[in-house]
């Protein structure tokens, strides 16, 4: 459980396969005390856990697992020098482009067109706003188009809200 806790406290996305281990750790260990109520799974278990961590970790199965991957290491190795010389010469002629493709990435360069959208509305009707008051404050003779300016920025604010709260419907 303490497991879970910890996840959450994180707020940690826990994968699948670890859930279903330790649903059948649990129902196993549940089993187990039934039938015998002294049972200690992780006692009982440890021997064999260890072991199984010998085995993985050793030095022999660690030159196992290198001798293994040699090869394309190797042939990675011998790669990379063509790989680099590629890379530089692109980044030398402008034409360097790292293509990164997100989903998470999508939604926050949606979202920040939506923004400067919504930015560059509430500049465009503070200037009208704006320069209705300075109309306004031009003179009797300017106070109709100061009015007008002013009544096209609200209209202008009370059409996007309701556009939005339409599409947010």
């Amino acid at each position: 459980m303490r497991l879970f806790e910890t996840a959450r406290r994180f707020n940690m996305r826990v994968q699948p396969q670890l859930i279903l281990l330790q649903k059948t750790l649990l129902n196993v260990e549940g089993l187990g005390r039934q039938l015998y109520p002294e049972l200690d799974l992780w006692s009982t278990a440890q021997p064999v856990l260890r072991e199984w961590m010998r085995e993985r970790s050793s030095p022999r199965a660690v030159l196992r697992f290198l001798r293994e991957q040699l090869p394309d290491a190797l042939e990675t190795l011998r790669l990379m020098p063509r790989i680099v010389k590629v890379a530089v010469r692109a980044a030398a002629d402008g034409e360097f482009r790292l293509q990164v493709h997100s989903d998470g990435i999508e939604s926050l360069r949606a979202e920040r067109r939506r923004s400067a959208r919504r930015r560059d509305r509430a500049v465009a009707a503070a200037v009208l706003w704006l320069s209705g008051l300075l109309w306004l404050l031009a003179g009797p003779i300017y106070r109709p188009a100061g009015w007008i300016l002013m009544a096209l920025s609200a209209g202008m604010v009370i059409a996007w809200r309701r556009r939005r709260n339409a599409s947010s419907s």
